[in-house]
């Protein structure tokens, strides 16, 4: 009982030091009339929405209609007390230029819709508070300077889906049936958010990334001098206007996201030809459960599946390979990555997706309609018509070698001043130079290079070539890629006598290491391009 006492005897003292001490704390807020709902200290500055709602009333830049986007998104509580965001915006000038010329076609602020508002706002944001030459920095102990160049915006994949009509859709086997049905697919372009591409000035000196690089990616239509910077190829006009909620960086145009590689090269005219060639490799792939009803629920419908297109590649989602169908079933020619992929990364895949994405992007080199033409009837890639009569005819293994030979899978090794380190399928030197490039358009995740020239793989000149084309030769084919033998055989700087057998022949290899002994050994080696493992198309018995 003693102790019992005085247990709670101490607890009642604990008790009214507790009391104390909310007292004192309550009456310190009291005496700085300082109440976290109503405002903030001194020396916090504004914040973010009420900075842009007071700018047109100071007689500065007006940002009335980034402040309605805010009030019609219902992100007025975020950007008014909480949060810690960066913002890039634009001014009600610049919107009134926007609205002239646009790529959605939309004439004033009254035509956006809900997901084009969404785009405009969350794709012009980042969820973390940022200064703009803290943007080139990777997060890490220490953060690594110098080292990013893309980051996540705020936006979801949810913001914007597309609605495709039958004729929109790619003009290949696996897409067959719901271009026939007539009817219209729910299909995101790619299930991951969209980053933004930043070029600061600490990032391209580290990169050695020049001025003249610049320009060139945005086709000399900029003379970039040392310390500026731009986002998604917008000019940043002023930086750091420090807000007690995060930074706004303003802009001198508005920010609109960034198509990735895919939808960019399908959408341009005078690249029809490679386009065909390269989306023979795409499939809609439905997604699951969750993410259908949660489009429903957003959208008020009741679709049965929501798809997005993915491109058979060795590096997909989550840096890994995506080699079979939507049914599961085998493909014939992998693509080096997915270029629908918006958070492509070249990094390895043990590695935080989110952190390597930051530090580079794809280029691929897509010759323009015209060099396709010229390369078919006169040039490489008249051997292919000779041996085939049409493209349609060529197989996909076979179209592969020349797509993947134009896709490099890092831009900051790919700017002209580092052209000469552009290797090809051999390993060797391919040759590009500035004078090939016609145009450059920036994506997402990567850079596509139209080119007046293809630059051809050595696979097809190369002494491996009637094993690459021949069905007969499957057998040594698959041998020659599984051991990596094609680096050596497409190299153009030695040569040899390749002796081919045939898949026929093949049924009856007696091994060499078996001569001599009291019994030789015969090996049947059987191939089937119907099994969806790569490595398990040819076994032996």
């Amino acid at each position: 009982m003693k102790t019992e006492r005085q247990f709670w005897k101490r607890s009642r003292h604990w008790l009214m030091m507790v009391g104390v001490l909310v007292t004192g704390m309550t009456s310190m807020i009291s005496c700085s009339e300082y109440d976290l709902d109503e405002r903030t200290p001194d020396g916090w500055g504004a914040s973010i929405y009420s900075w842009l709602e007071e700018q047109g009333r100071s007689g500065g830049e007006s940002f009335n209609i980034t402040v309605r986007l805010i009030d019609d998104l219902g992100y007025r509580e975020v950007l008014a007390k909480t949060g810690s965001k960066t913002l890039f915006v634009a001014d009600d000038a610049a919107y009134e230029e926007f609205f002239r010329n646009n790529p959605w076609g939309v004439k004033s602020y009254a035509q956006l819709s809900m997901s084009q508002k969404k785009l405009l706002l969350f794709g012009s944001m980042i969820d973390n508070s940022m200064q703009l030459n803290s943007l080139s920095s990777v997060e890490g102990t220490p953060p690594r300077e110098g080292e990013c160049m893309r980051r996540l915006a705020s936006s979801q994949p949810y913001d914007s889906v597309p609605i495709l009509r039958p004729e929109q859709m790619p003009d290949n086997p696996y897409w067959a049936r719901y271009r026939t049905n007539g009817k219209t697919m729910v299909c995101m372009e790619d299930f991951s958010v969209v980053p933004l591409v930043h070029f600061i000035e600490k990032q391209l000196t580290n990169k050695r990334i020049t001025n003249d690089d610049y320009d060139f990616i945005y086709n000399y239509e900029t003379k970039r001098q040392p310390g500026e910077a731009s986002v998604n190829g917008v000019q940043v006009v002023q930086a750091n206007i420090k807000c007690s909620n995060g930074f706004i960086h303003r802009m001198g145009k508005v920010i609109t996201p960034l198509p990735n590689m895919a939808e960019l090269i399908a959408k341009k005219k005078n690249a029809s030809q490679f386009n065909r060639l390269l989306e023979r490799y795409c499939a809609p792939y439905p997604l699951d459960e969750a993410v259908k009803t949660q489009y429903n629920y957003l959208y008020d419908t009741n679709v049965d599946t929501v798809f997005q297109k993915r491109f058979f590649s060795r590096k997909s989602q989550e840096g890994q390979p995506l080699n079979v169908t939507p049914d599961n079933g085998p493909v014939n020619g992998l693509l080096k990555f997915d270029p629908e992929w918006n958070s492509y990364y070249a990094g390895l895949n043990d590695q935080d997706g989110n952190i390597v994405l930051q530090r580079d992007m794809a280029v691929i080199m897509v010759p323009s309609d015209k060099a396709m033409e010229e390369y078919w009837q006169n040039g490489a890639g008249k051997v292919l018509k000779d041996y085939y009569g049409s493209w349609d005819n060529v197989p996909d293994d076979v179209v592969a070698k020349l797509v993947n030979n134009n896709m490099l899978s890092s831009f900051i090794s790919s700017v002209p001043s580092k052209f000469q380190n552009i290797l090809n399928d051999a390993n060797d030197p391919m040759g590009v130079t500035p004078d090939a490039i016609d145009s450059v358009w920036l994506g997402c995740n990567g850079a596509v290079y139209l080119t007046n020239r293809v630059y051809s793989p050595t696979a097809y000149v190369s002494v491996s070539f009637p094993a690459l084309v021949n069905e007969s030769m499957r057998i040594m084919y698959w041998g020659i890629e599984q051991l990596q033998y094609d680096v050596y055989l497409n190299s153009l700087n030695s040569y040899y006598s390749f002796f081919i057998p045939t898949n026929n022949a093949l049924l009856e290899y007696i091994d060499p290491c078996s001569y001599g002994k009291s019994q030789t050994q015969l090996f049947r080696f059987h191939y089937d391009g119907k099994r969806v493992n790569i490595e398990d198309r040819v076994w032996a018995s």
